[in-house]
């Protein structure tokens, strides 16, 4: 492997490389997607990180800010990883925090076995409103289907044959 510790790492990579996400592709789209910051600007997949970088990164709605302390040589053990970075005490607090709020929202969500029923999908959705569709309203149901009419003696069978079909002799 190329010497990388003095031009700094992929931050793609070094998100796979510190156990942030499990494969590189997963690391490049969080990047791509905008979840990713490195010293308070957005970052690209293949942005350099270097020792004393900050990351601030948001993964399953929770956020991390992240101190680059090394570049790691390879995707080690998760002791390994965690040697590579330093985190504030007031970011975990403050992850903590809402992982908390996370689970008791999750505990005051109705329960049901299985699906839910029809009146548990009415308490959900008053609880988590869905935004209105984009677009133009749909047309009732007659309106909205183009299909071609039926032809007679069509091979798809959409139609009655006049006639049976002949068999060839020969």
């Amino acid at each position: 492997m190329m010497s990388e510790a003095g031009s700094g790492l992929r931050v793609d990579r070094w998100l796979w490389f510190t156990r942030f996400y499990k494969t590189r592709t997963m690391a490049a789209k969080a990047v791509g997607g905008g979840h990713v910051r490195i010293n308070g600007e957005r970052a690209r997949p293949g942005a350099r990180v270097t020792p004393g970088d900050r990351i601030e990164l948001v993964r399953d709605r929770l956020p991390f800010q992240i101190d680059v302390v090394s570049i790691p040589s390879r995707r080690g053990p998760a002791a390994e990883a965690q040697s590579c970075y330093s985190e504030s005490d007031k970011s975990l607090e403050r992850r903590q925090a809402l992982r908390a709020g996370l689970q008791s929202d999750r505990q005051q969500m109705p329960r049901t076995d299985g699906r839910p029923d029809k009146h548990t999908r009415r308490k959900l959705r008053e609880r988590n409103p869905v935004l209105e569709p984009a677009g133009p309203p749909l047309k009732p149901f007659g309106e909205q289907l183009h299909c071609a009419p039926r032809r007679p003696g069509h091979p798809a069978g959409l139609g009655r044959r006049s006639s049976p079909p002949q068999a060839n002799h020969a």
